[in-house]
């Protein structure tokens, strides 16, 4: 499941040191297809790496927590009919409940997720983008159209 769309580090040394290196970046990104084709890759580590991280964040629309966050499948699956015919499918989940503001805190959103669920239960609606023949879907880093009918499955 993804709930954004750059993935920083790429192996869990990267995290247990608390730093994460602008070299692994590079190499990842010259290495791996998928930061290749077109998506944006911001390098973490020292003082500009630090700075581009945070404009990055306040560039973007990112919703405070994580009960409020919609959450997308990486990958596509297949619907089977009785017929054996094969539908590819992607899926998301989006918030039910309204964004919190910000809170300030070294553990806000972890704070605030414990907060929220003592108070009530949290829910998501669940999306199917159903995808054609044509659609790629071994490779999650390739966008469907936009056109794609969607449909909604409940929470």
């Amino acid at each position: 499941m993804a709930h954004s769309h750059a993935e920083p580090a790429c192996v869990p040394r990267q995290f247990a040191t608390g730093l994460l290196r602008p070299v692994d970046g590079l190499r990842r990104q010259n290495r791996h297809r998928q930061t290749r084709s077109g998506g944006n890759v911001t390098v973490f580590g020292g003082p500009s790496g630090n700075q581009a991280c945070h404009e990055d964040r306040q560039a973007a629309s990112a919703n405070p927590g994580f009960a409020d966050s919609t959450y997308h499948g990486l990958h596509a699956f297949y619907f089977v009919n009785e017929s054996n015919l094969r539908t590819p499918v992607r899926w998301a989940l989006l918030p039910m409940q309204p964004a919190l503001p910000p809170a300030p805190g070294h553990n806000a959103l972890f704070d605030a997720l414990v907060r929220q669920l003592r108070s009530a239960p949290l829910r998501w609606r669940l999306m199917l983008t159903v995808g054609a023949v044509s659609d790629p879907v071994r490779d999650p880093t390739l966008p469907w159209p936009a056109d794609r009918r969607a449909v909604d499955a409940g929470c």
